[in-house]
């Protein structure tokens, strides 16, 4: 197993040798661009918002999934509003095309109240 070891780390320093030897030997033109791409992308000359963003990435992560829970949750569990609203709208109808006068509803008060002493009755052991 060593064997095989020293074999790869001889191979190895063999390969960056040879690179070493090959960069060497390039044009003048050539190493001041690969100088200046290398110099530019240790300096971190990269967006101006790098180091910001680094920063805040996590906090803002976890604050868009919380806004993202809580819509769906409204969405989900609250249900489309015109069907509540449709509703109201049966009720009126109700009364506009029922055949009862409207004397029946001038007295809604006290139909209210009659409802409310039989729930209570009811309610009782």
């Amino acid at each position: 197993m060593s064997r095989e070891q020293d074999r790869e780390l001889a191979f190895v320093e063999e390969v960056k040798k040879t690179l070493k030897a090959k960069g060497e030997k390039l044009d003048p033109e050539v190493l001041i661009k690969l100088s200046l791409m290398q110099g530019g992308m240790s300096a971190g000359h990269g967006s101006r918002f790098s180091g910001l963003w680094r920063l805040i990435r996590l906090p803002a992560l976890a604050l868009l999934s919380a806004a993202l829970i809580v819509m769906l949750t409204l969405v989900i569990f609250r249900g489309p509003a015109t069907l509540q609203h449709s509703f109201a709208g049966l009720e009126d109808l109700d009364l506009l095309t029922s055949s009862v006068g409207p004397d029946f509803y001038a007295d809604l008060d006290f139909y209210g109240w009659l409802a409310s002493q039989e729930t209570d009755e009811n309610q009782r052991p």
